[in-house]
């Protein structure tokens, strides 16, 4: 299923090379999708709906509608700890940013595509 593209105000999450669409969507995130998509592919956004996923259908930026569940849908308790040693953060991570990091992070610059 296709995404539709972030708002103008949004990092592309291309731009992490992270497939977080579909990660959050697994964790019962929103996902974005276009009135195109909405309308070829209703049977499969509402199993995802049923499934507890919230959609946001959008025409081109603009979100205009959401699709959610009608039933509350249950879900297990959610256990701490569940990801650890699932993935493991550099050793720099609470260093401080270069220059050109702290550029680009305050919008001086274009990201990199």
């Amino acid at each position: 299923m296709e995404i539709s593209p972030a708002p103008q105000n949004l990092i592309p999450l291309q731009w992490f090379g992270l497939d977080l669409a579909n990660g959050l969507a697994k964790l019962g995130a929103m996902i974005i999708v276009t009135v195109h998509k909405a309308k070829t592919e209703l049977s499969k956004l509402l199993k995802r709906v049923e499934a507890g996923e919230e959609i946001i259908i959008a025409r081109g930026d603009k979100p205009i509608a959401k699709l959610t569940s009608a039933e509350p849908v249950s879900r297990k308790p959610r256990k701490p700890g569940a990801w650890k040693g699932k993935f493991a953060l550099p050793d720099n991570v609470f260093e401080p940013l270069s220059e050109e990091e702290l550029a680009l992070w305050e919008g001086a610059g274009e990201g990199p595509l």
